[in-house]
């Protein structure tokens, strides 16, 4: 038996290398959380939603926009942890994942200085394209926006396109639209 779990040794990189998108993980996390293998998983470039509710999930209330996108993928799989925290707070959710409290989903905008010094990672989801949010600035009708406003989300989608380029990605969305 000794030979047979020697043969069976093997670093966490090459544990995570062997989960496929939908495969079930266990391991006893009342003591604690491997920390080896959560860290396996963030090296991956990319993860599936179900892949990551093996994990505890730092999840967003109903009044944050993430919610209503991740509910279909909830909805599609059935975490195997309950949710050791449901907050309004982005900030909440950031430190908590931070501690090692779980996985929490985010864009990568507000968490830069945290990706800069590998604190976080980023690892997108690949269930079936990326998640994505739209980002509006809404007016009333017959009306038009104050200059420093408009020169605002001007300015913001140059910058959102410079960092689509730089990361070798691109949105189908378009420029800033007057209506």
């Amino acid at each position: 038996w000794i030979d047979s779990y020697r043969s069976k040794l093997m670093s966490a990189a090459e544990a995570v290398k062997k989960i496929g998108s939908g495969d079930r993980v266990y391991y006893a996390g009342n003591a604690a959380i491997p920390q080896a293998l959560v860290q396996a998983l963030a090296e991956r470039r990319d993860v599936s939603f179900a892949t990551c509710a093996e994990y505890p999930l730092i999840l967003a209330k109903s009044d944050l926009s993430i919610h209503h996108l991740l509910a279909p993928l909830l909805a599609r799989t059935r975490p195997r942890h309950k949710a050791p925290l449901e907050t309004s707070s982005v900030e909440l959710a950031l430190q908590m994942a931070k501690r090692g409290a779980g996985v929490a989903f985010q864009t990568r905008i507000g968490i830069e200085a945290e990706l800069a010094n590998g604190t976080l990672v980023h690892v997108p989801l690949n269930d079936g394209g990326s998640v994505f949010s739209d980002l509006g600035v809404y007016v009333r009708s017959s009306r038009y926006l104050p200059v420093a406003v408009d020169a605002f989300v001007r300015a913001l989608s140059e910058e959102i396109a410079i960092r689509e380029a730089a990361q070798g990605t691109s949105s189908s969305r378009t420029a800033p639209q007057q209506r």
